[in-house]
């Protein structure tokens, strides 16, 4: 039974949006077939793009609105075949009307009903170590006057900077765009690198350069449970309900400290 109504939503879905386009095609102006088009093109690009949910999201909204473009016709063309005349046909309209309206109230209740009950399933997870948890642990192990660099992980650095920080987001080590980066910054304050997993596969960790290695002093290691954007972003769909039932070490931030150049590193710096 539930596959039915699964598999009679999306037909019926399918079927008014193919009204739908042709009706918005057959239009006039510019909206029906620039719509057309819209959907077409992203259509297309969808397989050929890896984070597909950005491109799925608009996708599906404009299939939604072409979808009651379809009802529309479908009402209309209901309408003028009803076997009713004069105020017979106006009254059942409005009956009609109605019961759309009911029916539409209670789906959406239902929804929101069925979405703020908590449910035990990968999805509905309960919120653990996120970016900005961890971030707010790091800040009680460095000192307020520290300056911090943060490679590839843009929302550490705004929750540092937020934290009143001297911060630089970067996206490598050796950068070239003007933007400092740690190992050449003149500063008398101490100097911490914020690397995680995106960092680590850049071709500036994978060797890290002597020179670069010999400097940093490893101070902690931390695993973030990332969101579902951010799974989607990176992974497919039954990819990221793999990494929902069973998260695994993917995901982390790494706290270093820069070493001055002129201070000779500790030994366990250069391990």
């Amino acid at each position: 039974m539930i596959s039915a109504i699964e598999l009679g939503g999306t037909g019926t879905c399918v079927i008014l949006a193919g009204i739908g386009l042709y009706a918005a095609w057959r239009r006039g102006g510019t909206f029906g077939p620039h719509l057309v088009c819209g959907i077409s093109l992203l259509l297309i690009a969808i397989p050929f793009y890896w984070a597909f949910a950005r491109l799925v999201l608009p996708w599906m909204l404009m299939v939604q609105i072409v979808a009651a473009v379809g009802i529309q016709v479908a009402l209309g063309a209901a309408h003028r075949l009803a076997p009713f005349s004069g105020g017979n046909a106006d009254r059942r309209g409005r009956q009609i009307s109605m019961a759309l309206c009911l029916a539409g109230f209670l789906a959406v209740a239902a929804s929101a009903s069925r979405a703020t009950t908590p449910k035990a399933d990968p999805w509905n997870a309960a919120a653990k170590d996120g970016v900005r948890n961890v971030v707010t642990t790091m800040t009680k192990m460095v000192a307020p006057e520290s300056v911090v660099f943060v490679e590839e992980e843009p929302d550490a650095a705004f929750y540092f900077q937020r934290a009143g920080f001297a911060t630089f987001s970067i996206m490598h080590l050796a950068n070239g765009d003007g933007v400092p980066e740690p190992f050449s910054y003149s500063t008398t304050s101490p100097i911490y690198l914020i690397a995680g997993s995106y960092a680590l596969l850049t071709p500036d960790w994978n060797p890290l350069r002597p020179e670069f290695r010999n400097r940093l002093q490893p101070v902690a290691r931390f695993l973030i449970h990332p969101g579902d954007v951010r799974l989607l972003d990176d992974f497919r769909m039954d990819d990221v309900l793999q990494y929902r039932r069973h998260p695994d070490e993917r995901y982390f931030l790494l706290l270093f400290r820069v070493v001055p150049q002129q201070q000779d590193p500790s030994p366990q710096a250069a391990r």
